[in-house]
Parts: structure tokens; sequence; C-alpha cells
């Protein structure tokens, strides 16, 4: 996505907060701060649109919506503009009603259309269809954090500080099967831990009750090549199919550094909201009907990381292992902009290599948006001396920080090697992480028998534990509400016990623990965990702290969702530089 200069910290891209809607039948993704949006015609194909009139493109948190032949969008603390062309990129402002942050559009199935907004809380309002002027009250979902109940929305990548609670923000409002779908993000973005939580209602002005399988977006750590899922946007391909697009967190050359994902998403026989963010990093396949997204095999084409932790070298730079240890945060560098220079991955075995993903670093880039394209060659090889190319980007024109090809045929080598042409504005010829997919010779590693699970922290932590599958390179650790409904997940590499702390109190779970390596995928048991301590403490013994606007308590006796009193002090909570107006308060 778009790159944003900072005169401290060098030029990164924060591209976030997403939103896609169709028109015409074509996808247009917005996103904050990036100089414009995309068109595309499939999901996989994105066009860059640097629009017109559009004066608050590089506004934080982009609302768009569809109202017959035109285009409403609005963002942070901003009125509306509209466009009947959004592929040529020509709009104009309307005006109407000025949001309180955070903003995104409702279109009900009764033809009403709302704003749902709000960094502390969410709330909004119904608008005109023409002139988005405020039609009637306020909608008060009464819904805002709860920290002291949601392990998730406590602060930290792996919500540790369970004294302060993070943002409640990014709110998302879905209706489907006449029930209203209030989603929303928490602890902040600025965390791998970001996530997305729902709460329901069955009237637009509530009342709205927090669902216990949340957050139902997740991509959390502390293993996985990109975390965090939040701050997204649920919405519907042009067969039925539903999607939820999501920040992800990269917090490397700054706090807000963002880039965006794209999950198979749905709502299961009864209701409940899910997304497939386990192995999200990993290739899925695109839509091209109908389809269940609960299903694995209609998601994903059984493809394998091959590339992790395995030996790699490079032509000058230090530390190429870097770009084959499966995290974006860090990376190599050959330090200058040179034709043939080079980095090689060496898979110990020939595989068969169905796709590879190079992740570009930018180097020392400096500036709004980088010119030119990532020119490279693709090869690879038996022996390590002797290279044939799989693909040939030398004359490529396009920014593509993320390039994923796929080989058609595949691909049988040990090596594979990424060559330099040249990289845009003439930046130095870097890689996060250059990612080899396919199907390693041999079988995939046993199943794991039924992990222990022990709860703890008022029932917001648990620690799980499994016997090692041999040969498992990776295990994805299933959790959920009920044996059949293991959607949240955790990844790990080389590790048999996680703590989490991620757990509603007072919720009854459930574990399984997946084994993975390079020749495939097997599922295990499940493991149910008490929902409590075993000592008895609960939710209603502890302290309660729910986030919410500072001057919340000023606002007369208020009450949250769950009829408790709401007493205390608005505070403020600034993160890396990044300033959040909330007040933490005490439930009575």
């Amino acid at each position: 996505m778009a790159a944003k200069a900072d005169k401290f910290q060098g030029s990164y891209r924060e591209g976030a907060d997403p939103a896609i809607i169709i028109y015409k039948g074509d996808y247009y993704l917005f996103v904050s701060h990036s100089g414009g949006y995309w068109w595309s015609p499939d999901l996989k194909t994105w066009n860059f649109v640097t629009p017109t009139g559009l004066d608050i493109i590089d506004t934080y948190a982009p609302g768009v919506v569809v109202v017959g032949d035109t285009v409403f969008f609005t963002a942070c603390f901003s009125d509306g503009y509209f466009t009947t062309d959004p592929k040529g990129g020509v709009w104009h402002e309307r005006g109407g009603y000025s949001n309180g942050g955070d903003p995104s559009y409702l279109l009900d199935d009764d033809g009403k259309l709302y704003v749902i907004d709000g960094m502390a809380g969410a709330g909004g309002c119904q608008v005109d269809r023409s002139t988005l002027q405020k039609i009637g009250n306020d909608i008060n979902t009464g819904a805002y954090g709860d920290c002291g109940a949601h392990g998730w929305e406590c602060l930290g990548d792996d919500n540790t500080n369970t004294g302060c609670c993070g943002a409640f923000e990014g709110p998302w409002m879905n209706k489907y099967n006449g029930v209203y779908y209030l989603q929303y993000a928490a602890p902040g973005t600025e965390f791998i831990s970001y996530g997305d939580g729902v709460y329901t209602a069955t009237n637009i002005n509530g009342p709205y009750a927090y669902q216990d399988y949340s957050p139902f977006s997740h991509k959390p750590g502390p293993d996985g090549f990109i975390c965090s899922a939040g701050h997204s946007c649920t919405f519907q391909d042009k067969f039925g199919n539903w999607w939820h697009v999501a920040t992800m967190l990269v917090g490397v050359k700054n706090s807000f550094e963002r880039r965006i994902g794209l999950f198979p998403a749905g709502f299961d026989a009864a209701g409940q909201l899910y997304t497939r963010t386990d192995l999200g990093d990993f290739p899925l396949l695109f839509p091209t009907g109908v389809r269940n997204h609960l299903q694995s095999n209609a998601i994903r084409p059984g493809w394998m990381l091959l590339s992790r932790n395995r030996p790699a070298t490079a032509s000058t730079g230090a530390n190429p292992g870097n770009a084959a240890d499966e995290d974006v945060r860090t990376g190599w560098t050959s330090g200058r902009n040179t034709a043939g220079d080079w980095l090689a991955i060496d898979l110990q075995a020939t595989c068969r290599i169905n796709a590879v993903q190079v992740n570009f670093d930018d180097g020392n880039f400096s500036g709004d948006r980088p010119t030119g394209g990532h020119r490279y060659v693709l090869e690879a090889s038996d022996n390590g001396s002797t290279w044939s190319t799989l693909v040939d980007k030398s004359a490529n024109t396009q920014d593509v920080p993320h390039d994923y090809v796929e080989l058609a045929p595949p691909a049988q080598a040990r090596y594979v090697r990424v060559r330099n042409v040249s990289m845009p504005s003439n930046s130095e010829f870097s890689l996060r992480d250059l990612r080899a997919f396919g199907l390693r010779p041999g079988n995939p590693p046993p199943a794991v028998s039924s992990p222990a699970v022990q709860r703890s922290g008022l029932g917001k932590q648990a620690t799980i534990s499994w016997q090692a599958s041999s040969g498992a390179e990776g295990y994805i650790i299933r959790y959920g509400i009920a044996a059949n409904k293991l959607y949240n997940h955790y990844q790990v590499f080389g590790k048999t016990t996680l703590t989490i702390n991620s757990l509603n109190t007072d919720v009854p779970y459930f574990f399984a623990v997946d084994a993975f390596n390079g020749g495939g995928y097997s599922s295990a048991g499940v493991t149910g965990a008490a929902s409590t301590l075993t000592n008895g403490n609960s939710r209603k013994t502890a302290p309660r702290m729910i986030v919410g606007p500072p001057d919340l308590a000023s606002q007369g006796p208020l009450f949250d969702v769950r009829g408790r009193r709401i007493a205390g002090a608005g505070v403020r909570r600034s993160s890396a530089g990044h300033s959040r107006s909330c007040g933490v308060y005490i439930l009575e």
C-alpha cells in the first residue's frame, strides 16, 4: 500500500483501517493515509486511483457505502463526499453529518442509512440517503470495552497489562438474518494482539449484548509471518461469500507501520460470526463461486511453508537468515541497489514449489510514495550453482512490496533465489522474508493427542500444553466456546506449551492442537477447560474496568449493557506518539 513520510523515522507504509465495497461489478478498497484507493475485478489484481476533489483521502479510518448509483465517503471527524465514477476518481463534497471518529456506514435492508462511529465506545445516527444530514436521535449502543472481563482487550502484544484497558475503536456494522452485528477493535493498532469483538442486537437502537466468542477476528503472536487482525470490514464478495479485511501490524519503522490482510469469514448455522485467520498468511484460494468458509479445503490449496529457518546465503550484507525466519519485523539488506545482488535459501530437500512470496523492505527509501517497480528475477536450482528462471520481473513497473507468485507448472527444486535488477526510487535491495510454499517429501506429522489446559488469571488466562508430534515444525492451538466451534487460534513454532491471556471470564472453552510441517497438516482431538479458577474466583468478584469517552462519567447516572453502574473519572491514553482520548472507569 502507500507509504507515508515521517521525518523522524524515515518513510513507512501505513495502509490500515480498510473498507471494501462492490460498485458496478468491481471491488473498491479504501485505507487510511493512502493518497488514493484501489479497485479490482476479482480481489486479486488491484489498480490504484489518485482521486480529485476528495480532500480527506489522507484522513484516518475511511467509511464508504454504495447507495444506488452513488458512492459516499467519509473519514475521521469529517463530513461526506460522493462520486458516481469511482474508477475515474472525480469526487465532490456533500457535507452532512460530521462523525465522531472511526466512522462506517450501514445501509439497512429497509433502505435507511446509518453512520456508526466512535473511538471509545460505539454510537451513531441515521442520516439522509442523499444529503447525509442527521435524522432523529443518536444511537446509544451502550457498548464499551471491558478489560476486567475480556482478556483480549487488555493492553500489550500478549494482553498481559491487565490493569489497563485498551482502545474500543473502529466500529463496523453488518446485518445478517435480522440481527445487527456491531463489531469493534481492541486493544490498539500498535499491538499484535489487535482483534475485533462483536455485540449483537435485533434492533438498531439495541439493546446490544456482548458475544462471548469474541474476539471473532484475531491473529495474535507469538509466531506467524505477520500478526493482528483488527479495525476491519466484513463484506460479501460477488458470489455471496463473506470476507473480513483487517489491519495487520509491522511496527518496525513506526508503531503505525501496518498492512492489509484479507481472510475468509462467515456466519455459522447458529449465527456466530467467525474469521478464518488460521494459517492466514499461507496461500488462499480466491472465490470462483459459493463455498463454505468453514471447510479448509474450500479456502486453501494445501501448500505448506517450505522456507522457514532454512539456511540462507546472500551476495552481500549481514544476517541473510533474517529473510527466512518467518517474521515480517526482521529482515536483510544488501545496503545498496546493485543489479545482480541476490539472496538464496536452501530448502534442504528437493521440494515441489507451487508459490513464492517475495517480501521486500523499503530499505532507505524516503518520500511519500516509491516510484518505479520492484524489478527482480526469481530462480531455482537443484545444486545451488546452476540456476534456471522461475519468474522474470526485470521489466516490472508496479510497486509490489509483498509480491506473491504462483508457479504453473510447479517447480521441483532444492534452492530458490531472488536476484535484484532494480528497486523503486533507487532504494536498497532489502527483504523482510523470501517465502516458498508447496510440499516437502514425506508425510504430515502425527496428530497431537488432546492437550492439557489450566485456566488462571480470573479465567482470562489459560496454559495449554501437549506432547510433541514427531516431525512437526509448528502447531495451531485452536479454541472456542463449543467443541465444534474452535474458530480462534494461536500459532507457534518449536514449542509444546503456550500461555494465552485473551479469554473471557466465566466462559467455558474447548481446545485442540493441530500439527503441521512442510509435508502437510494434521488435526487433533478436543479438550474442554473450566470457565473459572479452581478456587471459585470469577469476574463477579474481580475489580471491573471499562473504557469509554473521557466525559462519560460526567453525563449523569449511566449503566453499561449488563446494567452495571458506571463511575470514575476520564483519563487520556497515549501510545507511541499517537493519542486516543478515552476514560477508564470502575463498574459499581
